[in-house]
């Protein structure tokens, strides 16, 4: 009775027996092929040599296989009987999993505003050496807000051509990016060949468009000299 209520697969008792022991009979686990251990269960209504199983070895089957396998026997498709264990720490896991997502969160939001600190400090520096030109065109009263948006424009600026840069320079996405335009000048610059390579450019998408609105083949093939 112990072995069963830590079970984390209970089906009713009138119906599978869980009991691994009994009768003197030498359990084999049908997974592993395997007799040593003591953690066996018989989960499903499958007898014989394919009734009992390690309780590890179902897990990671369960865990493993596509399909139905999680919650049903893939051999007898008897459905297993599953029960939630929660763990005595799930609270403190949770609090903690809480602090660190919001510890990361003010962390990066902290470096975001120094980064905006300094470059609307840089801004400030730039234009008094101007007679604060720029603020005085844009007739800001507040120079506080003022030079606080000039950071910020300036961090998001730097921000997009980074990401720009780093794209370049990235070899998978720069050749993502230049098939199209391969394409294209393939198609150019190969005299007699822009009606075919028009043609293979279009037809797939007449083809989605038929099937999407339900208009009849009009796109026939084209024969290139």
């Amino acid at each position: 009775m112990e072995e069963k209520a830590s079970s984390p697969l209970i089906p009713p008792p009138s119906e599978i027996d869980l009991e691994a022991g009994g009768g003197g009979e030498q359990l084999q686990c049908r997974i592993c092929l395997e007799t040593d251990g003591r953690d066996f269960i018989a989960p499903c209504k499958c007898k014989g040599t394919s009734k009992y199983v390690h309780r590890d070895c179902l897990d990671h089957w369960r865990a493993v296989k596509e399909g139905f396998a999680f919650s049903h026997c893939t051999t007898c498709k008897a459905p297993y009987y599953l029960r939630v264990h929660s763990h005595t720490d799930r609270k403190w896991r949770t609090l903690k999993f809480r602090f660190f997502v919001t510890r990361d969160i003010l962390f990066i939001f902290a470096l975001v505003q120094i980064i905006i600190s300094a470059l609307a400090y840089l801004v400030h520096f730039i234009d008094g050496c101007q007679q604060y030109w720029l603020r005085t065109a844009w007739a800001f009263d507040n120079e506080v807000s003022f030079y606080y948006i000039c950071g910020a424009l300036m961090f998001f600026a730097l921000l997009g051509l980074s990401g720009c840069f780093i794209t370049c320079y990235d070899r998978r996405v720069r050749n993502d990016l230049a098939q199209p335009c391969r394409e294209l000048c393939l198609c150019c610059c190969q005299p007699g060949s822009w009606f075919s390579c028009l043609h293979r450019l279009i037809a797939p998408t007449c083809a989605v468009f038929q099937d999407v609105c339900g208009l009849p083949p009009t796109w026939h093939a084209v024969h290139v000299d």
